[in-house]
């Protein structure tokens, strides 16, 4: 391993040379401010006094990058990451690694100050299901079950909107408001951990509107749709 000590790479001992690093830029910055009036000289009392100065500023510097770190799911220390668990409504599996749960709170951050759209949902999927994750499914409104009062017809080939007033908990409502997640299980992972993996889907409810309903499924054999003689269609298939 290669030793850098020397005017900018302050210990209790020194050595060689060192150059353009970070001490050295905040040196020269604080020499700079100074003026002319006052000597840059190496062997100068104001070059020292001045070095003292920009190793102290380097160092709160270099203070406030490491509590910056507690804010990042990469490398926060373990007392945050359970503490932001508790913050964002997060609550880990016992057997989930350390690695598993900094993903999570990585994929909760990645919602701040963005819309939910479409963007935004797939980088999110993109990063708490990674190889499980195939594609987000839209219901077409042409195909959608809507209803409003007394019914309606969307001009230019639009959908035809059915009479809610029939409808017992009110004559408002559509299958637009419906997102569902393609997902596809790998050949070398077991059902648990495919499982796992899914149930961090519900992290969405903190970000989608309250309209918004979704979930997820896995095609068998046959494609899209509901076969009865297909394993685990009750768990993943959807209706077609």
């Amino acid at each position: 391993m290669a030793t850098a000590l020397g005017n900018f790479n302050p210990a209790p001992f020194k050595f060689g040379a060192s150059k353009n690093l970070d001490l050295e830029a905040i040196l020269e910055a604080v020499l700079e401010s100074n003026g002319t009036a006052f000597s840059k000289d190496r062997e100068s009392t104001m070059w020292v006094e001045n070095h003292a100065l920009a190793r102290i500023i380097k160092d709160l510097f270099s203070a406030a990058t490491r509590l910056e770190n507690g804010w990042n799911p990469d490398k926060m220390v373990e007392p945050f990451i359970s503490r932001f668990e508790n913050i964002l409504g997060i609550v880990p599996n016992p057997s989930d690694s350390e690695g598993t749960r900094r993903a999570r709170i990585k994929a909760r951050f990645s919602f701040l100050g963005k819309n939910p759209n479409y963007a935004a949902l797939n980088d999110f999927l993109n990063i708490i299901l990674k190889d499980i994750f195939v594609n987000i499914i839209n219901t077409n409104a042409v195909d959608a079950n809507s209803y409003v009062p007394d019914g309606a017809i969307v001009p230019g080939g639009g959908p035809v909107i059915q009479d809610g007033n029939t409808l017992t908990l009110g004559p408002w409502t559509s299958s637009t408001a419906y997102i569902a997640f393609g997902l596809e299980k790998p050949a070398d992972m077991s059902d648990i951990e495919f499982y796992n993996k899914t149930g961090d889907i519900q992290l969405l409810d903190s970000f989608l509107p309250a309209w918004v309903t979704f979930d997820w499924f896995q095609d068998g054999d046959n494609g899209a749709g509901f076969y009865l003689d297909e394993e685990n269609n009750l768990d993943n298939q959807r209706f077609d």
